[in-house]
């Protein structure tokens, strides 16, 4: 499990991450655990023995084209 701060253009409050998380699961079929903390939104990565690496590149593409 690993907990990664968002770029700021994902924002900042509690309202900004569950935007976040609505469009990870709904765009993407992503379903992680976001939230705001200390002025950043934060994404919760809990890998599972079926997650593969291709599993953590989609995030991290999803989340890097997110807002842009």
């Amino acid at each position: 499990m690993v907990t990664i701060a968002t770029a700021e253009r994902c924002g900042t409050t509690r309202a900004d991450a569950l935007r976040l998380r609505d469009h990870l699961l709904f765009e993407h079929n992503i379903e992680v655990q976001v939230h705001a903390r200390v002025n950043r939104v934060w994404i919760r990565f809990c890998a599972q023995a079926y997650n593969d690496m291709t599993d953590v590149e989609k995030l991290g593409a999803a989340v890097t084209r997110y807002g842009r």
